[in-house]
Protein backbone atom coordinates (compact mmCIF):
# COMPACT_ATOMS: atom_id res chain seq x y z
CA UNK A 1 0.00 0.00 0.00
CA UNK A 2 2.99 2.32 0.43
CA UNK A 3 4.18 1.85 -3.14
CA UNK A 4 3.91 4.96 -5.29
CA UNK A 5 2.52 3.01 -8.28
CA UNK A 6 -0.16 1.48 -6.06
CA UNK A 7 -1.53 4.41 -4.08
CA UNK A 8 -0.47 7.03 -6.60
CA UNK A 9 -1.94 5.54 -9.74
CA UNK A 10 -4.90 3.97 -7.93
CA UNK A 11 -5.91 7.37 -6.55
CA UNK A 12 -6.31 8.66 -10.12
CA UNK A 13 -9.59 6.71 -10.40
CA UNK A 14 -8.85 5.70 -13.97
CA UNK A 15 -9.36 1.96 -13.57
CA UNK A 16 -5.96 1.08 -12.12
CA UNK A 17 -7.19 0.51 -8.58
CA UNK A 18 -9.98 -1.78 -9.82
CA UNK A 19 -7.54 -3.57 -12.13
CA UNK A 20 -5.22 -4.14 -9.18
CA UNK A 21 -8.10 -5.60 -7.17
CA UNK A 22 -8.97 -7.95 -10.05
CA UNK A 23 -5.32 -8.92 -10.36
CA UNK A 24 -5.03 -9.83 -6.69
CA UNK A 25 -8.28 -11.81 -6.74
CA UNK A 26 -6.95 -13.67 -9.78
CA UNK A 27 -3.61 -14.30 -8.05
CA UNK A 28 -5.20 -15.76 -4.90
CA UNK A 29 -7.78 -17.87 -6.73
CA UNK A 30 -5.11 -19.10 -9.15
CA UNK A 31 -3.09 -20.62 -6.31
CA UNK A 32 -6.21 -21.93 -4.58
CA UNK A 33 -7.18 -23.73 -7.80
CA UNK A 34 -3.83 -25.29 -8.65
CA UNK A 35 -3.42 -26.44 -5.04
CA UNK A 36 -6.88 -27.92 -4.56
CA UNK A 37 -8.66 -28.31 -7.92
CA UNK A 38 -11.60 -26.29 -6.57
CA UNK A 39 -13.64 -25.27 -9.63
CA UNK A 40 -15.26 -22.42 -7.73
CA UNK A 41 -11.82 -20.83 -7.46
CA UNK A 42 -11.39 -21.12 -11.23
CA UNK A 43 -14.77 -19.44 -11.72
CA UNK A 44 -13.76 -16.57 -9.46
CA UNK A 45 -10.46 -16.37 -11.33
CA UNK A 46 -12.25 -16.17 -14.68
CA UNK A 47 -14.66 -13.46 -13.52
CA UNK A 48 -11.79 -11.40 -12.08
CA UNK A 49 -9.87 -11.70 -15.35
CA UNK A 50 -12.89 -10.74 -17.47
CA UNK A 51 -13.45 -7.61 -15.37
CA UNK A 52 -9.70 -6.85 -15.52
CA UNK A 53 -9.82 -6.94 -19.32
CA UNK A 54 -12.96 -4.79 -19.36
CA UNK A 55 -11.14 -2.14 -17.33
CA UNK A 56 -7.91 -2.03 -19.32
CA UNK A 57 -6.68 -4.06 -22.32
CA UNK A 58 -3.17 -4.00 -20.82
CA UNK A 59 -4.44 -6.57 -18.32
CA UNK A 60 -3.16 -8.98 -20.98
CA UNK A 61 0.35 -8.77 -19.47
CA UNK A 62 -0.86 -10.26 -16.18
CA UNK A 63 -3.37 -12.63 -17.75
CA UNK A 64 -0.81 -14.33 -20.01
CA UNK A 65 1.56 -14.69 -17.06
CA UNK A 66 -1.21 -16.51 -15.17
CA UNK A 67 -1.91 -18.86 -18.07
CA UNK A 68 1.76 -19.73 -18.57
CA UNK A 69 2.24 -20.35 -14.85
CA UNK A 70 -0.93 -22.42 -14.42
CA UNK A 71 -0.23 -24.52 -17.52
CA UNK A 72 3.35 -25.30 -16.51
CA UNK A 73 2.39 -26.07 -12.92
CA UNK A 74 -0.51 -28.35 -13.85
CA UNK A 75 1.47 -30.20 -16.50
CA UNK A 76 4.28 -30.74 -14.01
CA UNK A 77 1.76 -32.15 -11.52
CA UNK A 78 0.22 -34.27 -14.31
CA UNK A 79 -3.21 -32.71 -13.99
CA UNK A 80 -5.51 -32.32 -17.02
CA UNK A 81 -5.85 -28.90 -18.58
CA UNK A 82 -9.34 -29.47 -20.00
CA UNK A 83 -11.23 -27.51 -17.34
CA UNK A 84 -8.73 -24.66 -17.43
CA UNK A 85 -8.98 -24.42 -21.22
CA UNK A 86 -12.80 -24.49 -21.10
CA UNK A 87 -12.91 -21.50 -18.79
CA UNK A 88 -10.39 -19.61 -20.93
CA UNK A 89 -12.63 -20.12 -23.96
CA UNK A 90 -15.52 -18.61 -21.98
CA UNK A 91 -13.28 -15.72 -20.94
CA UNK A 92 -12.28 -15.11 -24.56
CA UNK A 93 -15.92 -14.97 -25.64
CA UNK A 94 -16.89 -12.46 -22.93
CA UNK A 95 -13.84 -10.24 -23.57
CA UNK A 96 -14.42 -10.35 -27.33
CA UNK A 97 -18.06 -9.33 -26.90
CA UNK A 98 -17.02 -6.46 -24.64
CA UNK A 99 -14.60 -5.07 -27.25
CA UNK A 100 -16.79 -5.94 -30.25
CA UNK A 101 -18.39 -2.45 -30.46
CA UNK A 102 -14.92 -0.90 -30.73
CA UNK A 103 -14.02 -3.34 -33.52
CA UNK A 104 -17.29 -2.57 -35.32
CA UNK A 105 -16.93 1.21 -35.15
CA UNK A 106 -13.15 1.59 -35.49
CA UNK A 107 -11.82 -1.64 -36.97
CA UNK A 108 -8.67 -3.50 -35.96
CA UNK A 109 -6.49 -0.48 -36.79
CA UNK A 110 -7.75 1.22 -33.63
CA UNK A 111 -6.00 -1.54 -31.67
CA UNK A 112 -2.96 -2.26 -33.83
CA UNK A 113 -2.07 1.10 -35.37
CA UNK A 114 -2.48 3.51 -32.48
CA UNK A 115 0.62 5.22 -31.11
CA UNK A 116 0.77 2.93 -28.09
CA UNK A 117 0.89 -0.27 -30.16
CA UNK A 118 2.76 0.55 -33.37
CA UNK A 119 6.22 -0.97 -33.69
CA UNK A 120 9.20 1.20 -32.85
CA UNK A 121 10.95 2.78 -35.83
CA UNK A 122 14.39 1.68 -34.62
CA UNK A 123 13.72 -2.02 -35.22
CA UNK A 124 14.36 -4.84 -32.77
CA UNK A 125 18.13 -4.32 -32.63
CA UNK A 126 17.62 -0.70 -31.64
CA UNK A 127 14.70 -1.38 -29.32
CA UNK A 128 16.29 -4.01 -27.05
CA UNK A 129 19.04 -1.75 -25.57
CA UNK A 130 16.51 1.04 -24.93
CA UNK A 131 14.09 -1.47 -23.40
CA UNK A 132 16.57 -2.65 -20.79
CA UNK A 133 17.38 0.95 -19.92
CA UNK A 134 13.64 1.43 -19.43
CA UNK A 135 13.43 -1.79 -17.40
CA UNK A 136 16.11 -0.54 -15.02
CA UNK A 137 13.88 2.49 -14.45
CA UNK A 138 10.94 0.14 -13.80
CA UNK A 139 12.95 -1.57 -11.05
CA UNK A 140 13.85 1.74 -9.45
CA UNK A 141 10.29 2.99 -9.72
CA UNK A 142 8.98 -0.19 -8.11
CA UNK A 143 10.92 0.62 -4.95
CA UNK A 144 10.55 4.42 -5.11
CA UNK A 145 14.24 5.10 -5.47
CA UNK A 146 16.85 6.40 -7.87
CA UNK A 147 19.43 4.17 -9.55
CA UNK A 148 20.57 1.88 -6.79
CA UNK A 149 22.16 -1.52 -6.43
CA UNK A 150 19.80 -2.10 -3.49
CA UNK A 151 16.81 -1.88 -5.83
CA UNK A 152 18.28 -4.55 -8.10
CA UNK A 153 18.99 -6.79 -5.10
CA UNK A 154 15.41 -6.38 -3.89
CA UNK A 155 14.06 -7.09 -7.37
CA UNK A 156 16.10 -10.31 -7.70
CA UNK A 157 15.55 -11.43 -4.09
CA UNK A 158 12.45 -13.62 -4.76
CA UNK A 159 14.51 -15.79 -7.13
CA UNK A 160 16.35 -17.09 -4.06
CA UNK A 161 13.24 -19.14 -3.34
CA UNK A 162 14.38 -21.51 -6.11
CA UNK A 163 17.10 -22.84 -3.78
CA UNK A 164 14.82 -23.39 -0.77
CA UNK A 165 13.90 -26.99 0.12
CA UNK A 166 10.10 -26.63 0.06
CA UNK A 167 8.25 -27.15 -3.21
CA UNK A 168 5.68 -24.42 -2.52
CA UNK A 169 8.45 -21.87 -2.15
CA UNK A 170 9.99 -22.89 -5.46
CA UNK A 171 6.53 -22.65 -7.04
CA UNK A 172 6.29 -19.06 -5.86
CA UNK A 173 9.71 -18.32 -7.35
CA UNK A 174 8.52 -19.79 -10.66
CA UNK A 175 5.44 -17.55 -10.55
CA UNK A 176 7.62 -14.50 -9.97
CA UNK A 177 9.96 -15.43 -12.81
CA UNK A 178 7.06 -15.93 -15.21
CA UNK A 179 5.41 -12.69 -14.04
CA UNK A 180 8.31 -10.63 -15.36
CA UNK A 181 9.43 -13.03 -18.09
CA UNK A 182 6.09 -12.70 -19.88
CA UNK A 183 6.18 -8.92 -19.56
CA UNK A 184 9.70 -8.74 -21.04
CA UNK A 185 8.84 -11.18 -23.84
CA UNK A 186 5.63 -9.32 -24.77
CA UNK A 187 7.40 -5.95 -24.75
CA UNK A 188 10.13 -7.23 -27.05
CA UNK A 189 7.59 -8.83 -29.39
CA UNK A 190 5.61 -5.57 -29.59
CA UNK A 191 8.79 -3.46 -29.65
CA UNK A 192 7.01 -1.05 -27.33
CA UNK A 193 7.59 0.08 -23.77
CA UNK A 194 4.54 0.59 -21.59
CA UNK A 195 3.82 3.34 -19.13
CA UNK A 196 4.51 2.27 -15.55
CA UNK A 197 0.93 2.48 -14.39
CA UNK A 198 0.03 -0.28 -16.89
CA UNK A 199 2.06 -2.79 -14.85
CA UNK A 200 0.69 -1.80 -11.47
CA UNK A 201 -0.08 -5.47 -10.76
CA UNK A 202 3.47 -6.56 -11.49
CA UNK A 203 4.87 -3.90 -9.18
CA UNK A 204 2.43 -4.68 -6.38
CA UNK A 205 3.19 -8.39 -6.61
CA UNK A 206 6.91 -7.70 -6.68
CA UNK A 207 6.73 -5.88 -3.37
CA UNK A 208 4.67 -8.71 -1.90
CA UNK A 209 7.15 -11.30 -3.17
CA UNK A 210 10.05 -9.38 -1.65
CA UNK A 211 8.40 -9.29 1.79
CA UNK A 212 7.36 -12.94 1.44
CA UNK A 213 10.92 -13.95 0.54
CA UNK A 214 12.34 -12.08 3.52
CA UNK A 215 9.90 -13.94 5.74
CA UNK A 216 10.81 -17.35 4.28
CA UNK A 217 14.56 -16.80 4.49
CA UNK A 218 14.45 -15.43 8.03
CA UNK A 219 12.02 -18.09 9.27
CA UNK A 220 14.35 -20.76 7.87
CA UNK A 221 17.24 -19.41 9.94
CA UNK A 222 15.04 -18.98 13.00
CA UNK A 223 13.74 -22.55 12.75
CA UNK A 224 17.24 -23.92 12.43
CA UNK A 225 18.44 -22.13 15.56
CA UNK A 226 15.08 -22.29 17.41
CA UNK A 227 14.77 -18.54 18.05
CA UNK A 228 11.12 -17.61 17.30
CA UNK A 229 11.08 -14.29 19.20
CA UNK A 230 14.32 -13.13 17.65
CA UNK A 231 12.90 -14.07 14.25
CA UNK A 232 9.98 -11.67 14.62
CA UNK A 233 12.36 -8.82 15.39
CA UNK A 234 14.76 -9.73 12.60
CA UNK A 235 11.87 -9.88 10.11
CA UNK A 236 10.32 -6.61 11.32
CA UNK A 237 13.52 -4.57 10.98
CA UNK A 238 14.00 -4.79 7.18
CA UNK A 239 10.27 -4.53 6.52
CA UNK A 240 9.92 -1.40 8.66
CA UNK A 241 13.06 0.04 7.07
CA UNK A 242 11.57 -0.56 3.62
CA UNK A 243 8.28 1.07 4.69
CA UNK A 244 10.14 4.12 5.92
CA UNK A 245 12.12 4.31 2.69
CA UNK A 246 8.94 4.14 0.60
CA UNK A 247 7.14 6.78 2.67
CA UNK A 248 10.05 9.19 2.48
CA UNK A 249 10.61 8.93 -1.27
CA UNK A 250 6.94 8.73 -2.25
CA UNK A 251 6.10 11.83 -0.22
CA UNK A 252 9.00 13.83 -1.66
CA UNK A 253 8.68 12.71 -5.28
CA UNK A 254 4.95 12.33 -5.83
CA UNK A 255 4.58 15.60 -7.75
CA UNK A 256 7.14 14.44 -10.30
CA UNK A 257 6.86 10.68 -10.37
CA UNK A 258 3.16 10.24 -11.12
CA UNK A 259 3.60 11.73 -14.59
CA UNK A 260 7.33 12.50 -14.62
CA UNK A 261 6.76 16.24 -14.74
CA UNK A 262 5.93 18.90 -12.21
CA UNK A 263 2.18 19.01 -12.70
CA UNK A 264 1.66 22.12 -10.58
CA UNK A 265 4.29 24.09 -12.47
CA UNK A 266 2.98 22.86 -15.81
CA UNK A 267 -0.58 23.83 -14.86
CA UNK A 268 0.56 27.38 -14.10
CA UNK A 269 2.31 27.60 -17.49
CA UNK A 270 -0.79 26.33 -19.29
CA UNK A 271 -3.00 28.91 -17.60
CA UNK A 272 -0.53 31.68 -18.46
CA UNK A 273 -0.56 30.63 -22.13
CA UNK A 274 -4.35 30.44 -22.24
CA UNK A 275 -4.68 33.89 -20.68
CA UNK A 276 -3.06 35.33 -23.81
CA UNK A 277 -6.35 34.52 -25.57
CA UNK A 278 -8.82 37.43 -25.13
CA UNK A 279 -11.55 36.65 -22.62
CA UNK A 280 -14.86 35.59 -24.09
CA UNK A 281 -13.29 34.24 -27.29
CA UNK A 282 -14.60 31.07 -28.87
CA UNK A 283 -12.00 28.28 -28.94
CA UNK A 284 -11.93 24.96 -30.83
CA UNK A 285 -9.73 22.00 -29.93
CA UNK A 286 -8.08 19.02 -31.55
CA UNK A 287 -8.67 15.52 -30.15
CA UNK A 288 -5.41 15.58 -28.14
CA UNK A 289 -6.02 19.02 -26.63
CA UNK A 290 -8.43 17.86 -23.95
CA UNK A 291 -6.46 19.50 -21.12
CA UNK A 292 -6.74 22.90 -22.75
CA UNK A 293 -10.42 22.26 -23.41
CA UNK A 294 -10.99 21.71 -19.70
CA UNK A 295 -8.89 24.73 -18.68
CA UNK A 296 -10.62 27.05 -21.15
CA UNK A 297 -14.04 25.82 -20.10
CA UNK A 298 -13.23 26.51 -16.45
CA UNK A 299 -11.89 29.97 -17.31
CA UNK A 300 -15.11 30.96 -19.08
CA UNK A 301 -14.15 30.74 -22.74
CA UNK A 302 -16.69 29.60 -25.34
CA UNK A 303 -15.48 26.06 -25.99
CA UNK A 304 -16.71 23.48 -28.48
CA UNK A 305 -15.86 19.80 -28.69
CA UNK A 306 -17.01 19.63 -32.32
CA UNK A 307 -15.62 22.72 -34.16
CA UNK A 308 -17.62 24.30 -36.95
CA UNK A 309 -14.68 26.28 -38.33
CA UNK A 310 -15.88 29.69 -37.22
CA UNK A 311 -14.21 29.78 -33.78
CA UNK A 312 -11.84 32.65 -32.97
CA UNK A 313 -9.02 30.32 -31.91
CA UNK A 314 -7.98 26.71 -32.42
CA UNK A 315 -5.72 24.64 -30.15
CA UNK A 316 -3.79 21.58 -31.36
CA UNK A 317 -0.67 19.54 -30.64
CA UNK A 318 2.09 19.07 -33.27
CA UNK A 319 2.32 15.35 -32.37
CA UNK A 320 -0.99 14.87 -34.16
CA UNK A 321 -0.52 13.86 -37.77
CA UNK A 322 -2.06 16.88 -39.57
CA UNK A 323 -4.17 19.89 -38.80
CA UNK A 324 -7.54 20.11 -40.56
CA UNK A 325 -7.60 21.89 -43.92
CA UNK A 326 -10.09 24.44 -42.61
CA UNK A 327 -7.55 25.43 -39.95
CA UNK A 328 -4.64 25.60 -42.42
CA UNK A 329 -6.68 27.83 -44.74
CA UNK A 330 -8.33 30.14 -42.22
CA UNK A 331 -6.01 30.31 -39.19
CA UNK A 332 -2.47 31.51 -38.49
CA UNK A 333 -0.14 30.46 -35.66
CA UNK A 334 -0.74 32.69 -32.64
CA UNK A 335 1.41 31.11 -29.91
CA UNK A 336 3.55 28.01 -29.26
CA UNK A 337 2.94 26.80 -25.69
CA UNK A 338 4.49 24.45 -23.15
CA UNK A 339 4.18 20.69 -23.63
CA UNK A 340 3.81 21.10 -27.41
CA UNK A 341 0.51 22.95 -27.61
CA UNK A 342 -0.06 25.38 -30.46
CA UNK A 343 -2.71 28.11 -30.47
CA UNK A 344 -3.97 29.34 -33.82
CA UNK A 345 -5.89 32.59 -34.40
CA UNK A 346 -8.52 33.09 -37.09
CA UNK A 347 -7.27 35.33 -39.91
Amino acid sequence: ALQLPVWGFASQARGYEAQLLCGWVAFITMFRYIDGEDRSMLRFNTVANVVGFALLPSYLFWYLAQMVFMSITMLYRRRPLRTLITYQVLLTVFVFLFYLPAFCFSGTAAFTENKYMKLADSGLSGFIPSFFTYFRTVINYCFSGTNSVVNIILFLLPLELFVTPKKEHRTMALCYLILWGVFIAMSICMERVTFYRVIIMQMSLTMAFVVYTCYILISGVVTKFNMPRVGIIVFAIPVLFLCGHLMKHDKNDVALNLYFNNVNELYSKHIADINTIPKGSSVAFSDESFYYYYYCRELGYKVSKCPNGTEDYYVSRPEEETIPSWVADNYTLFRKCDEDYDIYKRK
